[in-house]
């Protein structure tokens, strides 16, 4: 299963490694992903199919490749355990991304709204006070953005069927700005880590040497 967070990282992996990577190489890459009926950005997604190509090209030098990536996204921070525990975005466009929504008023109302609790679109259109049309509109473009995830744990309706929840990707955001710098970390939700695919492949990487 493809998750929200698998959704907003795509679109920053595919950015970085088609710089990295260079038009020529890149589109090799692409040429052969569609041989195996991927297209680049749902092989990346997915993760596995992309992982699998680019060692059919580099080998064993794909984990350097794929830390250096992610070195350009985001510095992953651990707690004292070993766990993953946050992000701190270094790529300026998905910085963008964070302080554009948390600067939109009715973006960062839903996305506070369910920060701890899932609730179906009907529901969090009542607690914030919205119009259907415009609520609508922005609870599916964060879905798309891939910052509102849908719930494993639905609600079942009066009718019996079975309700859609929703909660934020993300359970905690830490904005500093220090003179013209501004950081940005984030604490994503439980789930949305255990369930991600790219998460699952990036992480023993991020466990070995950087190369």
């Amino acid at each position: 299963m493809i998750t929200e967070m698998d959704v907003l990282l795509t679109r920053f992996i595919e950015k970085h490694i088609s710089t990295q990577l260079g038009p020529d190489t890149i589109q090799r890459v692409k040429d052969r992903l569609l041989e195996k009926g991927y297209p680049l950005t749902q092989a990346i997604k997915e993760f596995d199919p992309f992982d699998k190509t680019l060692r059919e090209f580099f080998g064993k030098g794909t984990d350097g490749m794929l830390q250096k990536v992610f070195a350009e996204i985001c510095e992953i921070k651990k707690d004292k355990s070993g766990s993953f525990k946050s992000f701190v975005i270094k790529d300026p466009s998905f910085v963008n991304l964070i302080l554009s929504t948390y600067g939109n008023q009715e973006k960062k109302t839903i996305l506070e709204t369910v920060a701890e609790v899932s609730l179906s679109i009907s529901d969090i259109l009542d607690k914030i006070n919205l119009s259907q049309s415009t609520g609508y509109r922005i609870i599916n473009s964060l879905i798309k953005e891939g910052l509102l995830i849908e719930s494993e744990h639905n609600e079942v309706g009066a009718e019996g069927r079975k309700v859609s929840t929703y909660k934020s990707t993300i359970s905690l955001l830490d904005i500093r700005i220090n003179r013209s710098n501004i950081e940005v970390e984030i604490h994503f939700t439980h789930d949305i880590i255990k369930n991600s695919r790219i998460m699952a492949s990036i992480m023993p990487i991020f466990s070995k040497p950087r190369t």
